[in-house]
Parts: structure tokens; C-alpha cells; sequence
């Protein structure tokens, strides 16, 4: 079982409303490219780059913590969780396909009992916050009595259900959930689903999947510097074990510094 909440980058809205500068000074949302990206490619590739991201996540040009705090939680859900949640799961569906994995999206807004949005954001915030969800799963110093009627009380009884069903069995699929059927991720199609915790249970296709494909788009091209680079070196070492064979040389350092002992 693999998943986040839908509005994870709510974490981070004291410290933006604090430092305003965060979004005031964004600029083309270049700083926001993965250090990695920056570096390996040319200013007009990065150029590119990060005003296809401005485009994707910013309705205005000119940008402001007043008119676009919301918008850049929205950015930092993703650049922060979600892409490296999305990575884990391409990675599953392609090297451990014959193996179960199911992919959750937790958004129930609850007023009162979202208790980690409360505390990073205050009482009047909405929405579903990073660490929301353990909260319907452990009891905890902010933990209070609900009434057993209350939509609170209903998703803890779902939510430990369904953690208790995959422990037991590696299937979260339990009577509390039903009729809803949480169905595992599979190799194809390329887009897939999530079973989307809210009031209501509902399996759908994960919203946002095009943004998090954007984010893919940027780390392909990392990666295949990476591999390069990686492949070179390889190259440089192995002439290097050869060349001192041919010296008889007992002890080389590899590329990270490592002494090897060769036999003679």
C-alpha cells in the first residue's frame, strides 16, 4: 500500500506566510528545478523548463504570496511527495509487477479532526494535510471522543479496517469498504488508479498524474546525464585497472576514493 493525502503541501503554509519572499521573489520558478537539473543542463534548456512549470502551476505571470499561496502548496504537494510517491509506484509496476500494490489518496476534510493541519495551519484552513491520515489510524495527544454516528468515526472504522486487511492478508479489500472494490495497480495502462478516501469512497484515476508525468519529464533528462556521466567514469576505471595490471601496480584507488588491492 502506497499513497499521500491530496493537499500534502498545506505543511509548508506557515513557513511560506512567514517568509512571503518564498513566492514574491519565485521569478521563472527555476530555483524550483531539481539542483541536479541545473546543473547538467544549458540556461536555455532550463530556461524552457522552468517556464513550462510556471505555465503548469500559475495562473498569473507576475507572482504574489496574496495571489498565489494556494497554487504553490499545490506545486510543493507534488515536488515534495507526490513525484516521488508516483516514482515509487512506476518503479513497482515495472520491476514487481507480479507483486499486489495498491495506491491510495486520502482527502477527508474533517473541521476539527485533521488535527496536523490544524496545528501547521490554523483552525479556519481547509483541505487535507501531510500526516492527516495517521490521525485516523492512532490516537494521539490531540486524539478526542467521537460520536459513532459522526463521518470522523466512519473513515477511522475504513481506515483501520483496511490496514488490518492488508496486514492480515495483503489485501485491503474488507466488508467495511464494500461496495467499493480497491482494485491493485497494474503494468498497463499508463494512467492509473487510486482508491480516493473521502466522505465517500471512490476508485479513480489519480488527478494530477499529467503534472506528476511534467515532473518525469525533468528527471528523464537528468537521468540520462546521470547514466552518461556514469558510464564515462566506468570507462576511465576500467582503463585504469588495465593500465595498472600492465605496471604491476598492487593498489589503485577507484572513483570514490576506495583502495583496491589487485592480485598479482
Amino acid at each position: 500500500m502506497i499513497g499521500g493525502v491530496s493537499n500534502e503541501g498545506l505543511l509548508y503554509k506557515n513557513v511560506v506566510e512567514l517568509y512571503p519572499f518564498l513566492i514574491d521573489d519565485l521569478g521563472n520558478c527555476s530555483s524550483l528545478l531539481m539542483p541536479e537539473t541545473k546543473i547538467s543542463q544549458s540556461p536555455q534548456e532550463i530556461g524552457k523548463m522552468s517556464l513550462e512549470l510556471k505555465r503548469t502551476y500559475f495562473e498569473t505571470s507576475k507572482l504574489s504570496t496574496k495571489q498565489n499561496l494556494y497554487e504553490y502548496l499545490h506545486l510543493l504537494s507534488h515536488r515534495s511527495f507526490w513525484h516521488g510517491i508516483h516514482r515509487v509506484i512506476l518503479a513497482r509496476r515495472k520491476y514487481a509487477s507480479v507483486a499486489a500494490t495498491y495506491c491510495y489518496r486520502f482527502d477527508f476534510d474533517s473541521e476539527f479532526f485533521n488535527q496536523v493541519r490544524i496545528i501547521k495551519c490554523g483552525s479556519e484552513a481547509y483541505g487535507t494535510c501531510h500526516g492527516d491520515d495517521l490521525c485516523y489510524l492512532f490516537y494521539n495527544v490531540m486524539t478526542t471522543g467521537l460520536d459513532i454516528n459522526t463521518n470522523e468515526y466512519k473513515i477511522i472504522l475504513r481506515m483501520i479496517a483496511m490496514w488490518y486487511n492488508f496486514a492480515l492478508n495483503s489485501d485491503p479489500n474488507c466488508p467495511e469498504i464494500q461496495p467499493t472494490k480497491w482494485e491493485q495497480l497494474h503494468k498497463h495502462p499508463e494512467a492509473y488508479r487510486c482508491l480516493n478516501i473521502g466522505e465517500e469512497l471512490e476508485f479513480i484515476e489519480l488527478p494530477d498524474y499529467n503534472q506528476l508525468k511534467l515532473w518525469d519529464k525533468f528527471y528523464e533528462k537528468v537521468l540520462a546525464i546521470v547514466i552518461l556521466t556514469i558510464n564515462v567514469e566506468a570507462v576511465h576505471f576500467i582503463v585504469k585497472i588495465l593500465t595498472s595490471r600492465l605496471r604491476n601496480e598492487p593498489t589503485l584507488r577507484n572513483l570514490n576514493g576506495i583502495e583496491m588491492q589487485m592480485d598479482q
